[in-house]
């Protein structure tokens, strides 16, 4: 994969319009609409006060990059900066204030800048709010907000791929969730012959919304994950007038629609479907073909039913395939056996799920997602057959016999079924509170054979083989309180349980934030997390059909998180990070292996191994950027 040095959008709206700025200003806890909410564009020095529902709609004359102010009694101000309002596509924004802590006879500004917060309202610490629109701008990024975290303090990767390092863990401890559910990396060719790694997102800026990304220390509503979470949220479509969108760039070519289903009830729909663009130049015959080839496709969708009095209803889907195969290299590009392999993989993962969430009179906020996700993983590796003496000896110069060898067959499949609910509240100005809880039943199926030696059969009997089926839950209970201006406390409790091995980690989540000014910021946090590794390395079976790795629990890793951040002026910030975690009951081989799963490269596991490792990662970083 090449960078992207070149891309066109066709965008065919309905019908042409001058630029529009619209959308809905909500209470970010409770999601009920501010009705007379003021937003301006500060450049433009235009500006809108919401109605009944909320909305908000403002005739924008001119092109251009604009900040978004946006204020309402008892709320913090928001700011959204560097907004993109150009041609005839609208700029649907949606904005969520919080409420303001203090009592409303005191009269204090802090307006509170998107980037400088999550999504998650109760995060105070170890998070950061990825923009969707800056990974549209992003170098290089190829529309894939993966890479763009790359950029984050903390965090790296590499060109070839989107795997994704926080503070030095690997990227298979990295967690993924979307519209609230864990899901399986949405990564292409993720888990495909390594583990972790992928090339470019299934999801990309144009579907999703503004997300959350944590580097450590994550809120107790997150579990089972040791290196980062990546909180996503599906945009809803535009429920006013219908768009379609083209774009071809080296990476992918793309079609995107969006518009209303009813505009009756404001339900809308969004559809993304992308093609790789090296399989179109190749079908198409302008792409030479010798080496590794890769094909991939993807679509998502998101339909979304906000009603009256029964909540907001929506149903998500992504799924996506890839296919990597090697084409036969030229004989003299052979220099042994060991060049003349070919691997082909296929890969597919789908994502099917249905959302629900609603607002009581009490201002109890109730949100319900049921999912299944299932991903599929088929390689086959075998040797072209090259001529070789009677002795086995090969014939100089070499030469293709015409015949290839089968050496290896893998099939490794997981299905899960998940459930995710969460109960929120502002119980006073001072205090927000959420409680829920999280459980994926998952099955899985793994098939292994390979020969002992090179132009040797393949055995018909697996070399490894298990299918079997088990169970994580989880409960959290995560409390910000906020005692006087300027210091908020994150207060939370989670607990998981893990059916194979009936194992049991009862984690606390602590964290605090003081702004003892409008310019700086010092935060403190710590959690204790815990994470289920790969099914297979519990899976594993024995000579005499027995489990051996039954009883392996959970991994373990204590987080420490101190930062200090400086806004130098209303467009520059400095952040100083300092970073401590210690793993204990890691999974690691016996009997004198080596082996440990921190240090994982391939996607099975075939030997007994014991909780009895223990790691360390620690440092620190210094970022300036940009608000």
């Amino acid at each position: 994969m090449g960078l992207m040095v070149a891309a066109f959008a066709i965008i065919l709206p309905e019908t042409m319009s001058a630029q529009t700025l619209r959308g809905v200003v909500t209470d970010a806890i409770s999601g009920e609409p501010l009705i007379g909410a003021t937003v301006k564009l500060v450049e433009a020095e235009k500006g809108a006060v919401t109605d009944i529902d909320g909305n908000y709609r403002i005739e924008v004359g001119q092109t251009g990059r604009y900040t978004i102010e946006t204020s309402y009694v008892g709320y913090e101000t928001g700011i959204m900066k560097e907004v993109l309002i150009a041609g005839a596509k609208e700029a649907v924004i949606d904005i969520e204030l919080r409420e303001n802590s203090q009592e409303l006879g005191e009269v204090i500004v802090r307006p509170r800048v998107n980037k400088l917060s999550t999504v998650n309202p109760v995060a105070i610490a170890g998070g950061v709010m990825l923009s969707m629109e800056e990974a549209n701008r992003y170098a290089g990024g190829y529309n894939d907000p993966a890479r763009l975290v790359t950029a984050f303090a903390g965090v790296a990767g590499d060109a070839s791929s989107n795997g994704i390092s926080v503070h030095g863990n690997a990227p298979q401890f990295m967690q993924y969730r979307i519209e609230g559910v864990e899901i399986f990396s949405p990564n292409h060719f993720a888990d495909l012959y390594g583990a972790g790694f992928g090339m470019v997102s299934a999801l990309n800026s144009n579907v999703i919304s503004n997300s959350d990304f944590f580097v450590s220390t994550f809120n107790a509503n997150y579990n089972n994950a040791l290196s980062g979470v990546f909180d996503v949220k599906m945009r809803a479509g535009n429920n006013e007038k219908y768009e379609n969108t083209v774009q071809l760039g080296t990476v992918s070519m793309e079609w995107t629609s969006e518009g209303p289903l009813s505009k009756k009830n404001n339900s809308s729909y969004i559809i993304n479907y992308r093609y790789g663009f090296t399989s179109l130049a190749r079908e198409l015959g302008i792409l030479e073909t010798e080496g590794s080839q890769y094909d991939f496709m993807d679509m998502s969708m998101k339909f979304n039913f906000p009603t009256k009095r029964a909540g907001t209803f929506s149903l998500f889907a992504l799924a996506f395939y890839d296919k990597a195969w090697d084409v036969e290299l030229d004989i003299e590009d052979i220099h042994s056996i060991y060049d003349a392999t070919s691997q082909d993989g296929k890969l597919f993962n789908a994502l099917a799920g249905v959302s629900h969430k609603i607002h009581f009179d009490n201002k109890w906020t109730w949100r319900t997602t049921a999912a299944f996700n299932m991903q599929n993983n088929k390689s086959d590796m075998e040797y072209w057959g090259l001529k070789r003496t009677a002795s086995g000896q090969l014939l100089m110069p070499l030469a293709y016999e015409g015949k290839d060898y089968p050496f290896s067959y893998l099939k490794q499949n997981e299905n899960r079924i998940v459930v995710n609910t969460e109960l929120s509240k502002q119980l006073t100005p001072h205090w927000l509170t959420q409680f829920g809880g999280e459980y994926s039943h998952r099955f899985f199926d793994l098939s292994y054979r390979t020969a002992e030696n090179v132009y040797e059969p393949v055995p018909e009997a697996p070399y490894y083989a298990t299918k079997d089926n088990t169970g994580l839950a989880s409960l959290y209970w995560s409390n910000l309180w906020k005692p006087v201006e300027g210091l908020s406390l994150n207060l939370g409790i989670s607990g998981s349980y893990f059916l194979l091995s009936k194992d049991v980690s009862i984690e606390p989540r602590v964290s605090m934030k003081w702004e003892p000014n409008t310019r700086d910021a010092f935060s403190l946090g710590y959690g204790l997390h815990s994470m289920i590794e790969k099914l297979d390395a519990y899976f594993l079976r024995d000579a005499n059909g027995n489990m051996a790795n039954k009883d392996l629990g959970l991994s373990k890793s204590h987080h420490m998180l101190a930062t200090y951040s400086h806004k130098f002026t209303d467009n520059l910030v400095f952040r100083l990070n300092a970073y401590y975690q210690y793993g204990f009951d890691t999974p690691v081989g016996i009997n004198g292996s080596t082996f440990c799963t921190v240090n994982r490269l391939f996607n099975y596991v075939d030997e007994p191994l014991v909780n009895k490792g223990n790691t360390r990662n620690y440092g620190g970083d210094i970022t300036s950027s940009s608000i």
